[in-house]
Order: structure tokens, then C-alpha cells, then sequence
């Protein structure tokens, strides 16, 4: 199970305990956001963008991947272009909101480029 999956209520894909992240419907809502961007990701943007909806800071995210803060910064801001958000709290609205309407697909560190 990914880290996203498991920020979505054990993986069951179900959000809705948030009021900013939303929750399947059960009707079909495909739409180019369920279509997400893996593959326009870096294999080291999949993995900062992986560690962020941890909550986990830059600090950590570098020190996990054996990278400098400003690198991991450098890496965050290339993948919320890709992922066309502005915020790290943008970035993980709309991942965790991805994943709740996917509860299937992949996240992003299971994704081959």
C-alpha cells in the first residue's frame, strides 16, 4: 500500500473524513485529473513528492534520500510545475484527493518513468 493510499483512511480510498479532500461518490467522475502525471515525474521527484504526503519536512525528505535540503527543494518545485500546483499543501490536496477517486492506482514510487 503507498503512503498515499494509507493518508486515505487505511487505503480504502475513502477521504472523506476531511473536509478539504474529497470523497468518492461511487459514480464514475473520469476526467483528465484521473489521469495523474506519474510518468512526467523524475524517479527523485516521485520519491520527495512520496515522502511530502508523510508530512515529512525537507530536512527529513533530504536526509532520507541522502540529498541536500536545497536539492530536495529544487526537486519539490520541478514536480509542482509537472503537477501544476504552488504549494506543498496544494500538492498534497491533490494527491490525496487523486488517490481517493484511484484507490487502484499506483503511487508514485511504485511507477516505472
Amino acid at each position: 500500500m503507498s503512503r498515499i493510499e494509507e493518508r486515505c483512511n487505511g487505503g480504502h480510498g475513502e477521504c472523506g473524513s476531511s473536509p478539504l479532500v474529497p470523497s468518492p461518490t461511487g459514480q464514475s467522475t473520469k476526467g483528465k485529473d484521473d489521469e495523474f502525471p506519474w510518468s512526467q515525474l523524475t524517479d527523485r521527484e516521485r520519491q520527495a513528492v512520496d515522502l511530502l504526503v508523510t508530512g515529512a519536512s525537507n530536512r527529513i525528505i533530504a536526509k532520507r534520500m541522502g540529498l541536500s535540503e536545497r536539492t530536495v527543494k529544487n526537486h519539490l518545485q520541478s514536480a509542482y510545475r509537472k503537477l501544476q500546483v504552488h504549494s506543498r499543501s496544494e500538492a498534497i490536496l491533490k494527491l490525496v484527493g487523486w488517490a481517493a477517486r484511484n484507490p487502484t492506482a499506483p503511487a508514485p514510487s511504485d511507477v516505472d518513468p
